[in-house]
This record gives structure tokens, C-alpha cells and sequence, in this order.
């Protein structure tokens, strides 16, 4: 380790006067390395420690991750614990890697850096086929985890060829070699990871990870099953690497993130997230919108589902005191009104900044001639001097709606378009 640490020096040194090169930060301390053990409950790893003690925060940039940034000790404890926050103890998606375990967090796993999209965690805790130690890389807008090193020291020493590459090519949006000069640094050595020092696999190899959207239901769930087919027609014409559902939440975690959040949801609707759990992405929709000449929309997580709930009460509350309310064009069988308590979202338009947002919502406090539990499309204008907004049911039940969908995928009246997902042929 203390090879790594003196190359690093050497790199940073080489490039000290380059606007493009990092600047180190001053070690963490014994005393800030001693607390955040102590408030972890655990030692961290004596390689961290020792990149600490060199760096309390420093990175590096490259193409899979754009900037990697390491914590310091006390932001190493908050991440780490960030499990105490009941939507980060929700189960990832998808384990990409063998011997990897499919979890957000874990208190055997250390959160040390982080990019724009990842977070980096040391694993103490690995699945069949894993190594303790092993480094991380958790999404959790994507919803997947997977290994990127087998240890921390392979980690660094990774980072220290994208610095020395760095170091001879330049970065251009901030600084490029002129032509024909001399570059420092092309004669550092990046050491090589001794791979007899690496820790056992743990247990005996694990078979390959196959993507398996959990069922926790009996197969006489209606809702359960028109998800399931839907799922099975994008896996058979989506691209492979396509963002498509996450896996389903068991019943005691639905009913336990309800508990620790204080919120409510009708029963009916669980199996929408017993069976998926809203969409890995949040660049393709996956439900087309009803509205055709709207782009499509994308499916709630229970979180996002709750989330977006408690927003429109709130927004509801702050639109009984405007002066001049707006209007909305109510369908039959729908309440006039800004937001009922029991209208309960469970998918949105992705683009929050157009003239209208377009919700779904399942409608438990009907007008007359409507039915508990149907299904309403929202669109809500954003400015004052537009038309206004639309409500419509679109379908009697959450089951019909989904059951629709899959008989109009089966027929080709939706197809998947790159980047726009599902969407209406016509």
C-alpha cells in the first residue's frame, strides 16, 4: 500500500502546476480517523487508513465513472450509515457481478467515494463467490450494484493509471499539451496487484446472476401477472441494455417503509410493488401516456409513489389559499377538486419542466358514476394564461389498465423506441 501512496505523491508532485490535476487535500488525522471507527462501531480497513492519513480527500477522473472523489472520515461514517434512512434499505434491482449481494447498503460494507452516478463501497460482506474486500460500485438512480475491483489497493492503483494518462494527455476542456512539448511524469511505474495477496473467494462460486423480478404472490394475482408479461415482452424486444423494472418488494418491507414513513396506501394497490418496484432508469419511460401527443411516462418506486402523494397534498393545501384558482377539466366520475386524499400517483411525465405535467393516479374517493379504484390520467398546466388542465379515467382498475397494455404490446398498437421507450404507433 505504501508503494500506491508513493506513486500517488509522485504523480501529484509531477503535476502540481497543471490546471487540469487535482490538488490533494491535507491528511485526516489520527483523532478523525479514531472517531469515525468509534462511531462505526468497527476498524476501517488499514489501506484506507493509510490513504487517509496521506489524503484526507482526493480524485481522479476517467472515462467510466467521470470524477471519483474519496470521503473524508466523518463523510465516510454518513454515507455508511445511510441505512438508517428507510429507502436505502430497499433491495437493489440487479447484482451485476457474481459473489456480489444485490443491497444498497450494508453495515458490513464501507461507503468511501463517490461520482456523479456511483457510490464506492469496500465489502466486507460478499456474496457466494465474492472476496472480502472487494470494491463496489452502487447506482442507485439504475438500481444495480457490481464489483469494479477485486480489492482497494486494486481500486488505487487503477485510479493512478487514469492520473498518469491524465498526466501525458491533458484534459482539453481545461488543458491540452502543446505540440512537441515535454511531459513529465511518462517515466513513473504503476505498480502491478499481487494477486497471492488477494483474501479466498468466499465459499464455493455462486452460479451466474440471471435477472429474476421476484413474485410474492400467488399466481392468481391478475395485477401481478399483466405486470410480469409486460416485463417479459421488453425483455424480448428492448435493447439488452435497456432500463427496465425493478425487482418487487416483499410484503413485510412494503408494510414496513409504510410504518417508518408515516404513510398510507390502500391494499389494493401492493401488488404494484410486490410484484416490480417502479423502473432501474429514469431516462426511458416504460408506460406509454394516454395522452398521444405527450411523451411517455415513468413508473413510481413505492418511495417515489409516497413521495409524490405527499407533494400533491402539500401542493393542494397552498392552492386553497391563491386568490384565483385555476380550472381543471374534470371527466365524469371524478371529484372537482385541486387534490383528494385518496388519489394516490403511481406514475409521472418525465419532462417536469413542459407546459403540463401528466400524472396517473388510482382514484379510492370517486364522484358518482365513478368506481373505486379507477384509474385517472392528470394533465395539470403550468402557467396561469394556458388552457386548462384535463382529468380522465382511463381505465375501472389498476388490473384492466396493466392488462390493456400488455394486450396492446401483444398486438403492436405500442412499440419500444430508443431513448423514448414505450410509446402509441399510431
Amino acid at each position: 500500500m505504501e508503494e500506491l501512496l508513493e506513486v500517488w505523491q509522485r504523480l501529484t508532485e509531477a503535476g502540481r502546476d497543471r490546471p487540469d490535476m487535482a490538488r490533494p487535500a491535507q491528511g485526516a488525522t489520527d483523532a478523525s480517523i479514531a472517531n469515525a471507527e468509534r462511531r462505526l462501531k468497527r476498524p476501517l480497513p488499514a489501506s484506507l487508513v493509510a490513504m487517509l492519513r496521506r489524503s484526507r480527500a482526493w480524485l481522479w477522473r476517467e472515462p467510466d465513472y467521470d470524477a471519483v472523489v474519496f470521503l473524508p472520515p466523518a463523510e465516510i461514517v454518513r454515507e455508511t450509515k445511510r441505512p438508517a434512512d428507510a429507502a436505502s434499505r430497499i433491495d437493489v434491482d440487479l447484482s451485476e457481478s457474481t459473489g456480489v449481494k444485490a443491497l444498497y447498503y450494508s453495515p458490513l460494507r464501507i461507503t468511501f467515494a463517490y461520482s456523479d452516478y456511483f457510490r464506492f463501497q469496500i465489502d466486507e460482506d460478499p456474496a457466494a463467490g465474492g472476496r472480502p474486500g472487494q470494491v463496489l460500485a452502487v447506482d442507485v438512480e439504475e438500481g444495480t450494484v457490481k464489483k469494479v475491483a477485486e480489492s482497494f489497493e486494486a481500486f488505487l492503483i487503477r485510479g493512478l493509471q487514469c492520473i498518469k494518462e491524465q498526466l501525458l494527455g491533458g484534459y482539453p476542456e481545461q488543458w491540452s499539451p502543446a505540440p512537441g512539448a515535454a511531459l513529465v511524469g511518462g517515466d513513473i511505474v504503476i505498480p502491478q496487484m499481487d494477486e497471492s495477496l488477494l483474501p479466498p473467494i468466499a465459499r464455493a462460486p455462486s452460479q451466474p446472476v440471471e435477472r429474476v423480478i421476484k413474485k410474492h404472490k400467488p399466481a392468481g394475482d391478475e395485477l401481478g401477472a399483466a405486470l410480469l408479461g409486460m416485463d417479459e415482452w421488453l425483455q424480448a424486444h428492448a435493447p439488452l441494455d435497456s432500463k427496465r423494472f425493478k425487482r418487487g418488494l416483499t410484503l413485510l418491507k412494503i408494510r414496513q417503509y409504510l410504518s417508518n414513513e408515516g404513510c398510507f396506501l390502500p391494499e389494493a394497490m401492493y401488488p404494484l410493488f410486490w410484484t416490480i418496484n417502479g423502473q432501474a432508469g429514469r431516462r426511458e419511460p416504460l408506460l406509454p401516456c394516454p395522452l398521444r401527443a405527450c411523451p411517455g411516462l415513468l413508473l413510481h418506486s413505492l418511495d417515489e409513489a409516497c413521495d409524490s402523494h405527499s407533494n400533491q397534498l402539500g401542493s393542494w393545501h397552498l392552492y386553497k389559499l391563491m386568490p384565483d384558482r385555476r380550472c381543471y377539466d374534470t371527466g365524469d366520475g371524478i371529484k372537482h377538486a385541486f387534490w383528494r386524499k385518496h388519489w394516490f400517483p403511481f406514475a409521472r411525465s418525465r419532462l417536469d419542466h413542459a407546459a403540463a405535467k401528466v400524472h396517473l393516479f388510482v382514484d379510492y374517493d370517486p364522484a358518482p358514476g365513478g368506481v373505486a379504484g379507477q384509474v385517472v390520467v392528470d394533465a395539470v398546466e403550468m402557467q396561469p394564461d394556458r388552457e386548462p388542465g384535463i382529468r380522465r379515467v382511463i381505465a375501472p382498475s389498476l388490473t384492466i389498465y396493466f392488462q390493456s397494455l400488455l394486450a396492446a404490446l401483444e398486438r403492436g398498437a405500442i412499440e419500444y423506441r430508443d431513448r423514448k421507450g414505450l410509446m402509441w404507433c399510431d
